[in-house]
């Protein structure tokens, strides 16, 4: 009978599940841009958000925050919220963080068509490797 449910489970392919999960991260990348208040205008400026973020992806987390705290506004505030923290009052700034993508992971696990597109992506993953492993020995 298991065999019968396994046979009735089709995982997209990699290419259909590639894009839906760069879909779900442009719709929440563009949410949260547009939270603080930067709305592309054109499709340009749309890919020009999406290249910057992913080079910022890249930078060395310690450096970013060395140039966060060059800048006058951001030093204030991350002061502040230090303080704050000491103090007991609201969370910090990474529970807030670690909060948002909990909740956000929590939700796009319950949807069927996120968690089929991530079966499908780590499937072919294993495919590509065990094809690696055994072209390796």
């Amino acid at each position: 009978m298991s065999d019968n449910k396994q046979a009735d489970i089709q995982l997209p392919g990699l290419d259909e599940s590639a894009a839906l999960l760069d879909r779900i991260y442009g719709d929440s990348f563009f949410a949260k841009m547009a939270e603080l208040g930067h709305v592309p205008q054109t499709q340009e400026d749309a890919v020009g958000m999406l290249e910057t973020a992913f080079s910022l992806d890249m930078v060395d987390p310690g450096q970013s925050e060395k140039q966060a705290f060059e800048m006058p506004y951001a030093s204030a505030n991350a002061s502040l919220n230090q303080v704050l923290g000491e103090h007991g009052i609201g969370p910090g700034p990474e529970d807030e963080k670690q909060a948002a993508a909990t909740q956000t992971a929590f939700a796009l696990a319950h949807n069927v068509d996120v968690y089929k597109s991530v079966l499908g992506v780590k499937t072919a993953e294993a495919a590509y490797q065990a094809l690696a492993a055994q072209e390796a020995s």
